[in-house]
């Protein structure tokens, strides 16, 4: 079948719109030095860009676990909600355990395939869509970058895919550069400490104080949450 020249001025123009709004938001990003703002500017755009609705990053200490918890178009609320979703980390292990990206129809039906058949997903959405990268920097595995519920209720599609991993790998590369202009690793002090360095506070996302969200003491909820009870 031969292709119209209608159709491919029109994939054209897509590909150079696509490329034009994947320029403005590195240059968006970039602008900033400060650590969190920049790895925030990469999930805002990693989620406008793939037309979803939300979007979640963590960032990974030395042992693999979650040290930081970033969202974008979530409330506080669902914040929390998602934070203290029910087998949190084991239902996190399963979707993460990936070296590619992953993208699915349906989170909801893969999650009871995995076996967790009680999973709701925690937010006002009835058939979510979802991706997920993860962030790789010379073969280290440093976080992983989610998105979800795309706009219109529809599939996410190649290209949506090939933006998230961008992202991702933009992500990384951050945090590595973060990494080696920081004489102390935050990732491996204390709660108390990890929070005066500004860490606690991106747990909420959405660039509020996490006490100020959620009616406890910040460093005791994350420690909370991230252990389960």
């Amino acid at each position: 079948m031969v292709e119209s020249p209608d159709w491919r001025d029109r994939e054209m123009a897509a590909l150079r719109e696509r490329l034009s709004c994947l320029s403005q938001a590195s240059l968006r990003i970039n602008e900033s030095l400060d650590f969190d703002t920049v790895l925030q500017g990469v999930l805002d755009s990693a989620r406008s860009l793939t037309s979803a609705r939300y979007g979640v990053m963590t960032l990974l200490d030395g042992g693999g676990g979650v040290r930081e918890f970033l969202t974008s178009g979530l409330t506080s609320g669902e914040a929390e909600r998602l934070l203290l979703t029910p087998d949190r980390w084991r239902l996190f292990e399963a979707l993460t355990n990936i070296d590619e990206p992953l993208r699915l129809p349906d989170l909801t039906a893969h999650v009871h395939a995995l076996g967790f058949t009680d999973f709701t997903i925690p937010l006002p959405v009835e058939v979510f869509r979802f991706m997920a990268a993860p962030m790789f920097h010379r073969g280290v595995r440093v976080g992983h970058v989610f998105v979800g519920d795309r706009e219109g209720g529809e599939e996410f599609t190649d290209e949506d895919q090939e933006t998230l991993v961008m992202f991702a790998a933009q992500a990384a590369l951050v945090i590595a550069n973060a990494g080696a202009h920081r004489e102390v690793d935050v990732g491996h002090l204390p709660t108390g400490a990890a929070g005066d360095h500004g860490m606690l506070r991106r747990a909420a996302g959405v660039g509020w104080p996490l006490n100020s969200v959620i009616g406890r003491q910040a460093p005791e909820f994350l420690h909370w949450a991230l252990t389960g009870g």
